[in-house]
């Protein structure tokens, strides 16, 4: 090759050059030409499927640099475009696409939101999912029902309070101290919600209104009253109210656990309807002053 060197350079415009000794060896040349820019159009290749699987597995941030291979591929023939330049053009190129796939921390929160609001909307569904209420209840006014506990309100959205104070109280011996006596664990309720289950864990089994009364007297509370009602969106005939003073035995150790913030609780009031001798609704009410 020493008497028939060719010289083949890429000039500014991108026209191929060939000496005027060596014309029948210039087509040889063009094909080698030829085949480095395959060779650098398969580097660029192999950056693109390297950078995309980085970014499949969370490396988009990553920046992507030329590999002792990527300069092999661009210098492995001997008529090629001049070195520098090449190599600073897939650079600029590798930098660029890594910029432009680079997922901006406003994207990630906006993902992370959607997510989030995703994750609540299916807990919401399937905590709702919790309510038997049947036609016969709702025509009864009974909006919520789980197992013996009911309530004339709506369940609401992310009833998660009222599902594990359920699940905290899942029968009427959990809730009871002293089973002879029916008197209930007030210092372990943390909350009025936990009282309402467990007060309707109790009255569901009881058969009287005097009963009822007898069992809040029991508990602390006083001023226990019976008074007939008619409404016109339940069945409720008789409303039972009483009320506890705090620190009152039983029922009034519990109110400390009640936060109202920024008032402070005195006292608690409870009201209990029924039809007969079914519970249909019982209520804990927060007295703050």
């Amino acid at each position: 090759m020493d008497d028939h060197s060719i010289t083949c350079s890429m000039s500014r415009s991108g026209k191929l050059r060939a000496s005027k000794d060596a014309r029948a060896d210039g087509f040889a040349c063009i094909k080698r030409f030829y085949n480095a820019k395959l060779l650098i159009h398969s580097g660029l290749s192999l950056f693109c499927l390297r950078f995309v699987l980085a970014s499949v597995v969370g490396k988009a941030d990553n920046r992507m640099e030329l590999t002792e291979v990527d300069n092999q591929l661009i210098s492995n023939s001997s008529c090629s475009t001049p070195k520098n330049q090449s190599v600073s053009a897939l650079k600029d190129m590798s930098q660029n696409m890594t910029k432009s796939y680079r997922i901006s921390p406003l994207s990630v929160s906006l993902i992370f939101f959607v997510v989030v609001v995703v994750a609540i909307g299916g807990l919401d569904v399937f905590l709702r999912s919790q309510n038997d209420a049947t036609d016969e209840d709702r025509a009864l006014g009974v909006s919520t029902r789980m197992g013996d506990y009911r309530s004339f309100s709506s369940i609401g959205m992310l009833p998660l309070s009222l599902v594990l104070a359920l699940n905290k109280w899942p029968d009427r011996a959990s809730c009871l101290a002293d089973q002879e006596a029916s008197i209930l664990r007030w210092k372990d309720f943390g909350s009025t919600t936990e009282a309402e289950v467990c007060l309707s864990r109790v009255f569901t089994k009881t058969r009287t209104d005097d009963e009822i009364v007898a069992i809040l007297a029991a508990n602390g509370f006083a001023g226990a009253m019976v008074r007939t009602v008619r409404s016109p969106v339940n069945s409720a005939k008789t409303r039972v109210s009483a009320s506890c003073l705090i620190r009152t035995p039983y029922c009034g150790v519990t109110l400390q656990n009640f936060w109202h913030f920024p008032f402070e609780i005195y006292s608690s009031s409870v009201e209990i309807f029924r039809d007969g001798s079914t519970t249909l609704n019982i209520k804990v009410h927060k007295i703050a002053k």
